[in-house]
């Protein structure tokens, strides 16, 4: 790991979460406003690409993505939705504090 730049498996888990923020219904397990942000230029411009293929080929677009991300796309976007649905939860039940832990 290097201080100036995210870790790849960090960069991959932003992608997978900036790839399906634009997905049209049906594939779009979550949504992360920030994640697109937060990847080096080169994965900003591949994440800003997806979004006028989700329009016109969805199935397509899902499949590149699968391979792009070495299969873990919709992976990390089910783990995210989780992991949101939880805080969320937690939120409307009175929890100060969320804490997620990562290996």
């Amino acid at each position: 790991m290097r201080e100036d730049k995210p870790s790849t498996p960090a960069a991959l888990v932003a992608l997978g979460r900036a790839l399906y923020q634009t997905a049209p219904d049906g594939f779009s397990p979550t949504g992360d406003a920030v994640a697109e942000a937060m990847l080096p230029a080169p994965l900003r411009a591949l994440a800003r690409a997806a979004r006028p293929l989700w329009r016109a080929a969805p199935a397509v677009a899902r499949q590149a993505f699968r391979a792009v991300t070495f299969g873990l796309s919709e992976h990390v976007a089910l783990r995210t939705r989780a992991i949101d649905e939880a805080g969320s939860r937690a939120r409307r039940e009175g929890c100060a504090q969320f804490v997620t832990l990562g290996a």
